[in-house]
């Protein structure tokens, strides 16, 4: 059976890093202890919803250690990775934020891989 969304529960965040192409900026890598997730769409990352800020290299550290506690999907809207210090992951699902052809994707180290469009 292959994995779902919900199978980056309980992954702890290890590393988080700029990856570049070319020398342009290209998305984030989220590296937990069982997948890494890539995210091509803008990410901002706060508290709540409506406390946000950009994902950037001054805040980045402030997700190491933690825990990814539960996944809520807005279909059209966001994917939203909530957090054990009660911050949220908010990932933009709008058709307008797409840079590429998916959101987000996961790579799990069994070697599936989920394509978050």
């Amino acid at each position: 059976m292959g994995k779902s969304i919900n199978d980056i529960i309980n992954c702890k965040i290890s590393k988080v890093q700029r990856v570049f192409t070319n020398g342009t900026f290209d998305f984030w890598d989220i590296l937990t202890d069982k997948c890494s997730i890539g995210i091509y769409n803008p990410v901002t990352y706060g508290k709540t919803v409506d406390k946000q800020e950009q994902l950037d290299d001054h805040n980045k550290d402030r997700l190491l250690n933690h825990v990814i506690k539960n996944v809520v999907i807005k279909n059209g809207q966001c994917l939203i990775f909530e957090l054990d210090s009660s911050e949220i992951i908010h990932i933009s699902l709008r058709e307008a934020d797409f840079k590429t052809p998916e959101a987000a994707e996961i790579h799990f180290q069994t070697g599936e891989i989920m394509i978050i469009d």
